[in-house]
């Protein structure tokens, strides 16, 4: 991991980092996500943070418009000893997620932020009741992701809370069933 931030720093690549990667590990393990659904897999620190978080039959499913950045995120998952675990798709998330069959416990958003709404809003037919939407940079591109933010608040189908980590937020929604409400606590 070590190796992927310092690449990432050198290039200036955006990663989640340390300190959002560990929280979005705590995530992942606590409330206990198998199948997981990443939209921005960049050079896949992201996915190898919560791949180190799940059970032994987990499975991530990860999209990276970028064809460099997915092959290196394929190799640094060789490296990591995950590729049993995480599968990138390469292209367009707008036109990978409509054709996906399986059914997600978990969203995590890390690409287009004015894209955001639109990622949600195809994936949710995936999502299975308690599913876990994560959004990075709620706070640096506060107003790209208003949209998906105010969707969130709006709808009456998720509970939302934000992760601050000063510079920066998480934002962490559980997907609620019509007829029960879930509270949520990390």
């Amino acid at each position: 991991m070590e190796n992927i931030e310092q690449k990432a720093w050198d290039r200036r690549y955006p990663i989640v980092g340390s300190e959002k990667g560990q929280v979005l590990g705590d995530l992942v393990k606590k409330f206990n996500k198998k199948n997981i659904l990443e939209v921005g897999t960049n050079i896949g620190y992201s996915a190898i943070t919560m791949a180190i978080n799940l059970p032994d039959h987990g499975h991530i499913t990860t999209i990276e418009i970028d064809e460099n950045n997915a092959e290196e995120a394929r190799e640094n998952i060789k490296r990591a000893g995950f590729t049993d675990k995480i599968k990138v798709l390469v292209g367009p998330a707008k036109k990978i997620l409509p054709i996906l069959k399986k059914n997600y416990d978990m969203l995590f958003l890390d690409a287009e932020k004015e894209e955001y709404l639109d990622y949600l809003k195809l994936s949710e037919d995936k999502l299975e009741e308690n599913s876990l939407v994560v959004a990075d940079n709620v706070k640096m591109f506060f107003e790209e992701v208003s949209p998906f933010l105010d969707y969130l608040a709006d709808t009456g189908y998720y509970e939302n809370m934000t992760v601050d980590f000063g510079f920066d937020a998480f934002s962490v929604s559980i997907k609620k069933s019509p007829s029960r409400f879930h509270s949520l606590h990390l």
